[in-house]
């Protein structure tokens, strides 16, 4: 048999019954009425504190015994400092591409602001030469825009986002070769070696005049795909 007590609400002031068990007892009738009285009283501590500046961030003053606002004594209690820490510039994400922050301006930042900086990287050198027709590196297909545009790492060291290990590919071609690396990977050196000999061949064949001869064709052929 159940225990109950009634008491009036001292937030609303109507009477309310509850069941009283292991001690427990309450002083308003609803939650709405707790986060009301919450609310009222947290708003008459502050008013009581003064207009006191926090040491920390010039905020009023919650915390009169240490000086603080609440934000700033939560950043106390967590990390010992009521300094910010400052933001990091990019980051490494489960896939291994560098991500990088606060990049609104680029064009090819997404709605947050972010952009992978390989695409950054080989996007901007685009610009600087004078915004060529984009094509594959692999089969020389015309790609159109930006928004189709796939960077491979010749190296498949996604964290060597130098210029010349980046170019350009079809979504076709990038899926082609990261499908084949864990066989390419297998292969001796001298059967790798006459692989990539054969890569280079039909890149020349079929790309013509497109190839650009810019380094990347080397580094590939010494990168072997490892």
């Amino acid at each position: 048999m159940s225990n109950t007590d009634s008491r009036v609400c001292r937030e609303c002031g109507q009477v309310f019954e509850f069941d009283v068990a292991r001690g427990r007892t309450r002083w308003v009738c609803s939650p709405a009425c707790l986060v009301a009285r919450n609310q009222r009283l947290r708003k008459h501590r502050q008013a009581s504190y003064g207009q006191l500046p926090c040491s920390g961030c010039g905020a009023p003053t919650a915390r009169p015994s240490h000086g603080l606002c609440e934000a700033c004594y939560a950043r106390l209690r967590r990390t010992g400092s009521t300094a910010r820490k400052p933001r990091p510039t990019s980051t490494v994400t489960a896939a291994g591409y560098v991500l990088e922050y606060q990049q609104r301006a680029h064009p090819l930042a997404d709605s947050h602001g972010n952009v992978y900086q390989h695409r950054r990287v080989r996007y901007d050198e685009w610009v600087a030469d004078g915004c060529r027709l984009l094509a594959c590196f692999w089969c020389g297909a015309n790609i159109e825009g930006w928004r189709e545009v796939v960077i491979d790492h010749l190296d498949s060291d996604k964290s060597n986002n130098d210029p010349h290990n980046l170019v350009v590919t079809c979504n076709d071609c990038n899926l082609a070769r990261g499908a084949m690396l864990p066989f390419i990977k297998r292969l001796a050196p001298t059967r790798t070696q006459t692989l990539c000999d054969w890569m280079l061949l039909y890149r020349a064949r079929v790309c013509g005049p497109k190839a650009e001869n810019d380094g990347r064709a080397d580094r590939f052929e010494d990168s072997r795909f490892s």
